[in-house]
């Protein structure tokens, strides 16, 4: 995996990406979204619809 590919999220449009449940599990060879309240922890991606999504709190300066 290249620097550039290790740095991107994957699916940036998966509302698992920017949801405040979400772990990022990250591997020499592999980044994925880890899920910590639903039984699936690693939901097929993109992710469109979730009843579980809650926004991730913005960050305070």
């Amino acid at each position: 995996m290249s620097d550039d590919a290790a740095r991107q999220p994957p699916f940036p449009t998966s509302l698992c990406y920017r949801c405040a449940h979400k772990r990022d599990v990250r591997t020499a060879r592999a980044w994925f979204l880890r899920c910590v309240v639903l039984e699936a922890k690693y939901a097929p991606q993109p992710v469109r619809a979730c009843p579980r999504f809650e926004p991730t709190p913005p960050v305070s300066p």
